[in-house]
């Protein structure tokens, strides 16, 4: 292959992205990644070993992709070492991680039972079987001492939803840089 047609790094695969004006396959674009994330953790946070650090996560995506570069920092990357691909740093942190979930998603949004009963599951499913964290899940009535009968789950009137949009658009007018 030609130099710009394998990754920079290894030298073995195709490049998928380009990490300042190095071409670099996707196992060494996460190597990097991973290894900012925890140069990051080192160098900012005072952690301790075997600290119990709590994690929240909402479900979305950001989080869940916090909690997989949490865990790939404390236990490595398994799905590229089943591949095969050599780590050039198994370097490795050494402190506890505990998930907290607090549910939001019937209170504050309004979802479904079944998309409800699906999110909780998701986030139980990930702690316990790939991440193996510890995990709590916490309505948010049981958070602000709200009795569920006194939410209003209601959706916005189409004249409201125009008013709400109006408002979001003047808060980005307002505060565009």
């Amino acid at each position: 292959m030609k130099a710009g047609k394998i990754c920079f790094k290894c030298k073995q695969r195709a490049p998928n992205y380009c990490n300042k004006q190095d071409k670099v396959c996707k196992p060494c674009f996460m190597d990097s990644v991973v290894h900012r994330f925890k140069s990051s953790l080192r160098t900012n946070l005072k952690i301790w070993k075997d600290d119990l650090n709590l994690i929240c996560v909402s479900g979305g995506s950001a989080s869940m992709a916090l909690l997989d570069l949490m865990h790939n920092a404390l236990f490595g990357d398994e799905e590229s070492a089943a591949e095969g691909v050599v780590k050039v740093s198994q370097r490795k942190l050494f402190f506890r991680v505990h998930v907290l979930h607090v549910d939001e998603g019937r209170a504050v949004y309004g979802w479904s039972e079944e998309f409800h009963r699906q999110q909780i599951e998701m986030i139980k499913r990930l702690c316990e079987e790939k991440y193996k964290f510890t995990y709590t899940i916490v309505p948010i009535e049981a958070v602000f001492d709200i009795l569920p009968a006194s939410l209003d789950v209601r959706m916005p009137s189409p004249q409201e939803k125009e008013k709400l949009l109006q408002e979001r658009k003047m808060d980005e007018v307002n505060h565009a840089t």
